[in-house]
């Protein structure tokens, strides 16, 4: 009973997190404002520096949608710069029990295993061209395994200290090997990618991720992903972080469920 009434708040309290940021009043809104303005004067991308970011995730999920599991994660996400050549590696991977699925199967399986590399290349301070590739497994959607290749345009319509929005553009390819009786597919997609970052203060942070891919060969075929994320530092290095993912396919592999959705709480080593 207690975990259904977690998977009811946690995705509410997520979701509502954005309007706190225009909730504050008075004369904290005017000293924020003015932080704010004074920053972005000087707040910019250099392209004559490296940046190194390296962050170690390990957590545990709450999965609903076609498996209903208890799930332990893990990831690394690294990213460095050499000037305006910007390297980013994700590998992660979920370890998943099962207490219902879809698929009628049910115990401990590899849930999804990935791994995705793109290099963009700054063209301006605030854009990016980029390219870029991976692999993946998903047996929650029925997918055994499938490669990736994309490219596109990224821009960062806001870049302050406190706040951050970019948007993306681009196109995707990737190839399929379903599980049977679907055939395998090669999917055409044109994206849509939005990142939206708020610092409440030095330790508190909120995050939202957007992702829209539209088949260009299938017009009623198209997915949707969305991550809602805050993260609370509780040292220098080491941070807690409260997710809600959620997924959609409009056209999902053969006896599976068009939505999928993943409450993630787990720790955030950076270097």
């Amino acid at each position: 009973m207690i975990i259904k009434y977690l998977k009811a708040l946690i995705p509410f309290i997520l979701l509502l997190l954005p309007c706190l940021v225009v909730a504050e009043t008075g004369d904290e809104v005017k000293a924020i404002a003015d932080k704010e303005v004074k920053a972005s004067h000087n707040l910019e991308i250099d392209l004559t520096a490296n940046e190194f970011k390296w962050d170690i995730k390990a957590g545990m999920m709450l999965s609903t949608g076609n498996t209903e599991s208890f799930s332990f994660s893990g990831a690394n996400n690294l990213l460095y710069r050499v000037k305006r050549f910007e390297h980013k590696l994700d590998l992660g991977g979920y370890f998943y029990r099962v207490s219902q699925s879809t698929s009628g199967v049910t115990g401990t399986f590899s849930q999804y295993v990935y791994g995705t590399y793109r290099l963009d290349y700054y063209i301006l301070p605030k854009t990016t061209l980029y390219i870029g590739g991976g692999a993946y497994t998903d047996e929650i959607t029925g997918i055994n395994w499938a490669s990736l290749a994309f490219s596109g345009v990224a821009h960062y319509f806001i870049y302050k200290e406190k706040t951050k929005f970019r948007v993306s553009t681009g196109y995707l390819h990737s190839y399929e090997d379903r599980e049977n009786p679907t055939t395998d597919e090669q999917v055409h997609s044109a994206s849509l990618g939005m990142s939206f970052e708020h610092k409440f203060n030095d330790r508190v942070t909120y995050t939202e991720l957007f992702e829209l891919e539209e088949n260009v060969r299938h017009g009623n075929d198209f997915r949707m992903h969305g991550l809602s994320q805050l993260k609370v530092s509780m040292t220098k290095r080491l941070a807690l972080a409260l997710g809600f993912d959620w997924r959609f396919d409009n056209r999902p592999v053969t006896g599976f469920d068009k939505w999928d959705t993943i409450t993630d709480v787990s720790f955030i080593l950076s270097f």
